[in-house]
C-alpha cells in the first residue's frame, strides 16, 4: 500500500495515476469522511487490497487542524492505524509543492479556501518526519519522484518478506 498525503492541489492525484500505472495497483481517493466512517475500523478495511491511496488518516488530522475543528480520531486510534500500516509494509508519501503552483491550480470549485489549504499545508510541514518519503513536486510530480517511491515501496516489501520468512524459520525450529 502506498499512501499519498499533502494539502489540496499539491499533485497527489497526478502522482497516484503514475504510480497505479507503473505498479498495476488499484487507486482509491479518500475525500471528506462521511458521518458513518469509523476512524479506526474503516481505515483498517481500506488496507485490505493494498491500493495507491490518495489521502489517508493524516488528512483527517491536517484538515481538522486547518478548519480549527476537533479530529474524529483519537491519538490512540492514529497510533493503531500507523502500527497496522507499518505491519502491512505501507509506504507513506508527503507530496509538497510551492505556493505559486497551488494558487495557479486553485479555482472557486475547490472544497477549501486558500487560508484553509495554507493551514493544512502548515500541518503537513510540521509533521513531515512522520512520512517515509517527501516529494517536492515542482510544478508536478516527475517520473523520478515516481521511481523514488516505487524503489522505497519495493525495498519495504522485500524487508517485510525477509522478516516473515525469518519468523517462519524460527517457528519451525
Amino acid at each position: 500500500m502506498i499512501i499519498l498525503e499533502g494539502a489540496d492541489l499539491v499533485g497527489k492525484s497526478t502522482l497516484a495515476a503514475k504510480l497505479c500505472h507503473k505498479l498495476s495497483k488499484p487507486y482509491e481517493h479518500l475525500g471528506p469522511l462521511p458521518p458513518d466512517f469509523h476512524t479506526y475500523w474503516s481505515y483498517m478495511l481500506l488496507m485490505k487490497n493494498e491500493p495507491v491511496m490518495d489521502r489517508f488518516h493524516w488528512s483527517e488530522w491536517a484538515y481538522s487542524y486547518a478548519r480549527q475543528d476537533e479530529t474524529r480520531q483519537s491519538i490512540y486510534e492514529k497510533k493503531l492505524v500507523e502500527a497496522a500500516l507499518h505491519e502491512l509494509g505501507a509506504v507513506s508519501v508527503l507530496v509538497r509543492t510551492n505556493w505559486d503552483n497551488i494558487r495557479a491550480r486553485y479555482d472557486d470549485k475547490e472544497m477549501y479556501d486558500i487560508p484553509t489549504i495554507q493551514r493544512a499545508y502548515a500541518w503537513f510541514e510540521m509533521h513531515q518526519s512522520e512520512f517515509d518519503v517527501v516529494i517536492n513536486a515542482q510544478p508536478y510530480p516527475t517520473t523520478q519522484d515516481c521511481d523514488l517511491i516505487v524503489e522505497k515501496y519495493r525495498s519495504v516489501q522485500e524487508e517485510r518478506r525477509n522478516l516473515i520468512n525469518s519468523q517462519k524459520i524460527y517457528i519451525h525450529n
